[in-house]
């Protein structure tokens, strides 16, 4: 132990000496105490095990300094609390990729040894302001040891809101609850839409190699699935597919880690990464095409999960936390996570602990609590919009449109929508875009996955929106320059045109007959004013026309840019459309149609 080491350790007024290790090399010496406790200790779990702190301190540890509290008895080791640092926050080793979390020890000694921990790091309080124990099951060591912590150590402890954790227990009457769960009518109808298409075939992969193989897509889904939820895939962090990569070095590949693919006519629709111990098959990633969505390609793959355990040895799908719908569904167990905080001596530490606790008497009136945390989060969403705007347009631009918004809104607006139209005898323009442009036909996937790199445009409730046009037959294209999605058009075969998104009022034009409408394109700020809105428009231009259709298209009259490269590639216009609204309630629509001898 170095000298260093030396200064950090603490001999309280029992028997246990407690020493603060900062270095992962001495954490690395001491592997095998370590997974002895974790074998002893109640309520073990996969993210307990020694290797899993290996996986992520490898991919993770970078960004983070070691600062594990360990406890000792007469030498030997007879407690583990594993923390990290991360600025002044201490947090668990792990905090952000495990389910659950806990204290490793010997069963008998866990209230003295957690106590020695918590002695230890208030020792240290110039040092950091808070820890976060989250995600701490109940009945674990850690939960029961810290209800039996001394006064003056409770006193610098609070505990915030639960999460609830489901669970399929399955140690009594196996076979009448999984025959439930497999018979039921909505299961056997997501499966037959599944096999309609081909052959679907679930299967385990045993090999290192072969997960290693599939872990790119079942990353790309992940993703695309997460931004379908408005949520944020842990793959766009490198960490993060390093962090599984370690896994598969430091677990069997087999077993604990169960990695499960289903295959439509040979190609992967959905995965679990999970684990299974002791009889317990733990739900911990699972991802699918959102391109097969209203195929229900997750329920197929909870079916094969189910059924499996079936025919295994499994008595418990843990689903882990969370209160997704298919959950609730499935589960007939609900156990809970706790969150503790413990405050250091520090001012900081003090004035952390007064604000928590006043946030959580608020949380015990639920109506005051929701309307203060609804105007924080508007007024954090407003302020942010707020700052952008300035830092891109500028003061006086913003302030400008402020207040046309202002005045739209609230006394008179005037929308003037132009309709334009294209038929085989008009003469298309050159419509080269400077650089290189890819041009495809694109999916719901293709936009999930770009949906992180432009958050304003494919948000999650405009992704939902397209999932329906796409379901309903229209067709999207993308463009892409070097790599990154430039612009986005849609794309659609119709006998009426509504733009309900330029005008309020039900209004729609009959077509003369059946053809295409092109309609809400839309570019990103890089690439703007480089001639791929041209681009776009000849690809989709020659494609309509290939089958002999007219091609309509429509723009807002303000948008000055869509006008331009619209008229550059053909079209010629066709109608005005002009809607005015006073006091934000009344609305007329009127339609001024273009003479033939001045569209031509």
């Amino acid at each position: 132990m170095s000298e260093n080491d030396l200064s950090r350790s603490v001999t309280t007024s029992s028997p246990l000496q407690a020493e603060l290790v900062s270095d992962f090399g001495q954490l690395q010496a001491l592997a095998e105490d370590w997974n002895r406790l974790w074998r002893l200790t109640k309520g073990r779990q996969i993210f307990h095990h020694f290797g899993w702190a290996c996986a992520w301190w490898s991919a993770y540890g970078g960004s983070y300094a070691l600062y594990t509290p360990v406890i000792r008895m007469q030498g030997e080791v007879v407690a583990i609390l594993p923390l990290v640092m991360q600025g002044r926050t201490l947090l668990f080793l792990g905090h952000n990729t495990s389910d659950y979390n806990n204290l490793m020890c010997v069963p008998s000694h866990g209230a003295e040894a957690l106590a020695a921990a918590c002695e230890l790091l208030l020792e240290h309080s110039s040092e950091w302001d808070e820890c976060r124990l989250h995600n701490v099951a109940e009945g674990s060591s850690l939960v029961e040891s810290i209800g039996r912590l001394p006064g003056a150590l409770r006193r610098h402890c609070c505990r915030g809101p639960d999460m609830l954790c489901h669970a399929l227990d399955l140690r009594e009457r196996k076979e009448e609850k999984l025959a439930r769960l497999l018979g039921k009518y909505s299961t056997r109808r997501v499966l037959k839409a599944l096999q309609a298409r081909g052959s679907l075939e679930f299967r385990h992969l045993a090999k290192r190699a072969t997960i290693k193989e599939h872990l790119p897509v079942f990353a790309r889904q992940h993703i695309a699935r997460r931004a379908m939820a408005g949520d944020r895939s842990g793959f766009l962090d490198p960490r993060w597919m390093r962090f599984y990569l370690n896994l598969l070095e430091e677990f069997d590949a087999d077993r604990p880690i169960r990695f499960s693919v289903l295959e439509l006519n040979g190609q992967p629709v959905a995965y679990h990464f999970g684990f299974e111990l002791d009889g317990r098959l733990i739900y911990f990633t699972p991802a699918f095409d959102v391109d097969l969505w209203d195929r229900a390609p997750g329920a197929a793959l909870m079916y094969h999960l189910l059924d499996y355990s079936r025919t295994s040895d499994v008595t418990e799908l843990d689903l882990t936390w969370g209160n997704e719908a298919y959950k609730l569904r499935i589960a007939n167990l609900a156990r809970r996570n706790h969150r503790y905080h413990l405050f250091s001596r520090t001012a900081v530490g003090r004035l952390r602990q007064a604000m928590f606790e006043a946030r959580e008497l608020l949380r015990n009136l639920p109506p005051v609590y929701n309307l203060l945390k609804g105007i924080a989060t508007r007024f954090t969403e407003m302020h942010a919009r707020v700052q952008e705007s300035l830092r891109t347009r500028g003061a006086v631009v913003f302030l400008a449109r402020l207040l046309r918004v202002v005045v739209r809104t609230i006394l008179y607006a005037r929308t003037e929508v132009l309709l334009y139209a294209l038929d085989a005898s008009s003469l298309v323009r050159s419509t080269s875009a400077a650089g290189s442009v890819e041009i495809r036909q694109a999916t719901l996937s293709d936009l999930a996955v770009a949906s992180p790199g432009n958050p304003d445009f494919l948000t999650a409730a405009r992704l939902t929106m397209f999932r329906k046009r796409l379901q309903r037959g229209d067709e999207v294209y993308t463009a892409y320059r070097d790599g990154d999605l430039a612009h986005v058009a849609w794309l659609r075969t119709t006998n009426r045109i509504a733009p309900t998104a330029e005008i309020q009022s039900d209004w729609h034009f009959d077509l003369p007959d059946l053809g295409f409408v092109i309609f809400d394109c839309w570019t990103a700020e890089p690439f703007r004013r480089q001639g791929i809105y041209r681009a776009v428009l000849g690809h989709l231009i020659s494609l309509c026309l290939e089958k002999r259709r007219m091609v309509w298209i429509y723009t807002v009259e303000a948008n000055t840019a869509s006008r331009r490269g619209i008229e550059s590639t053909g079209f010629k216009l066709h109608s005005r459309v002009r809607e005015t609204t006073v006091l934000g309630r009344f609305r007329k629509v009127r339609v001024e149609a273009v003479c033939r001898s001045r569209r031509q």
